[in-house]
């Protein structure tokens, strides 16, 4: 099953029980199609899906009677 294009996902203020990272020295693990930002301020990295759009595509929901 192919990776769904997700954009873009920050996170910031990580820790593992209490530590920075930096603390811990992590271990990167890759996915297929996706990028990770380095390590800044030892809390905060994105990881970017940087697939070509052959993934899922979310379809617009259509409401019958007029919707809201």
């Amino acid at each position: 099953m192919p990776l769904t294009n997700f954009g873009t996902a920050s996170f910031g203020a990580t820790t593992v029980n209490n530590a920075n990272l930096c603390t811990l020295a992590p271990v990167e693990i890759t996915m297929p199609d996706t990028s990770v930002s380095a390590l800044s301020n030892c809390q905060n990295f994105t990881v970017s899906y940087t697939g070509s759009d052959g993934g899922f595509r979310s379809r617009p929901i259509r409401v019958k009677g007029g919707g809201f």
